[in-house]
């Protein structure tokens, strides 16, 4: 008899055992386990007198903190500071909670307030999945164009290390057309260098873009308008 054949045995045992008004009875009952188990009657008492207890499987929901509600000043928040990645976002959401509340520019429920300060990344990402679908974008126009070779030799970094993330000097530039929706004729670009840290910006604009003119208003930025040293620079020209 197999271990499983014998739990079904003893459960249909037991009942019987249960029901038993006599020890007569029960002693019938005791001698048919010893013959069928093999075992001394000691251990058959044992085994009748023994309690089951069935392990029920419970589901356990995690009770939801962040909800749908919370979607709209989130939005708000993050359209104000100009849609940045979450990990940029998290830092700035308290003053900014701040700011739009002395313009009376957002209401917040409840502790709507507190929730959203201390979101994690994760949620905030979560939260505004819907807004950040690439396929719902519509993307405007560039005017550089990227080498093949370039593209496979230069890796391009997505995250920033805890030294950039604590101390000033880390920086980040780009360049941003005025051109409409052509790229034809002339027009104006805005060289943009911003600190990942203090996310200090400063901006500098020229006609028609050259080498020599991003060059000249990096080194001037450099030089005359950042309060702090540059140690390192990312390039997204």
């Amino acid at each position: 008899m197999s271990n499983q054949s014998k739990k079904e045995y003893l459960v249909t045992v037991r009942e019987r055992y249960k029901s038993c008004k006599s020890r007569a009875e029960k002693s019938v009952i005791i001698s048919e386990v010893v013959t069928n188990l093999g075992i001394v009657r000691k251990s058959a008492i044992r085994l009748l007198k023994q309690r089951v207890f069935v392990r029920r499987k419970t589901i356990r929901s995690r009770k939801e903190i962040y909800g749908f509600n919370l979607i709209k000043p989130l939005k708000l928040i993050w359209e104000v500071v100009g849609q940045p990645c979450s990990k940029r976002l998290k830092p700035q959401i308290e003053d900014t909670i701040q700011k739009l509340k002395e313009f009376d520019e957002i209401h917040l429920l409840e502790n709507q307030k507190k929730l959203l300060i201390q979101m994690s990344t994760f949620t905030i990402d979560r939260l505004l999945e819907a807004e950040k679908d690439i396929s719902k974008k519509e993307y405007g126009l560039s005017g550089t164009k990227r080498s093949p070779l370039l593209k496979t030799l230069i890796p391009v970094r997505t995250n920033f290390n805890a030294k950039e993330s604590k101390e000033p000097g880390h920086v980040e530039m780009d360049c941003v057309l005025h051109c409409g929706d052509s790229l034809s004729g002339h027009y104006a670009e805005t060289l943009n260098v911003l600190d990942i840290y203090s996310h200090w910006n400063e901006k500098k604009i020229f006609l028609n873009k050259t080498k020599a003119k991003v060059v000249g208003a990096f080194h001037e930025m450099k030089t005359k308008q950042f309060p702090f040293p540059l140690l390192s620079v990312d390039f997204g020209i």
